[in-house]
């Protein structure tokens, strides 16, 4: 199991993304960490905390994300979610078309699914 996460959330729509999740980003590398069979061990000072990779610093041919199409995009996202052990779906996750794919192929892959129960801020 390696110790990366995907953060997947609603984008598309929302003026404050960004903040959002770099708001999950923190929350994550400071509260969780697991074992090696995705059991939750212990909350974590990010000495033990996962690699988390967000979707909002992602790049593809040294452009950001929201440069390329939708679809590109959503590509390079599964790519990435792919190659983590967990993800972590933001509280409106439902509400996104692109996350709702993630997590289905988070459920496709078994992942290890973490599902955000209270916002940590709202922007």
């Amino acid at each position: 199991m390696n110790n990366k996460i995907f953060i997947s959330g609603r984008v598309t729509g929302d003026d404050h993304y960004i903040q959002k999740f770099e708001a999950a980003e923190v929350t994550v590398k400071r509260y969780y960490f697991f074992d090696q069979h995705g059991g939750k061990v212990a909350a974590s000072t990010g000495r033990f905390g996962y690699e988390v990779v967000n979707p909002t610093t992602l790049t593809f041919l040294d452009l950001p994300l929201y440069h390329l199409p939708w679809s590109v995009a959503l590509v390079v996202c599964i790519w990435n979610l792919i190659r983590c052990s967990s993800v972590y779906m933001l509280g409106d996750w439902k509400q996104s078309r692109g996350a709702t794919i993630e997590h289905k192929v988070a459920k496709l892959f078994n992942k290890h699914i973490i599902y955000q129960v209270k916002p940590e801020k709202q922007f």
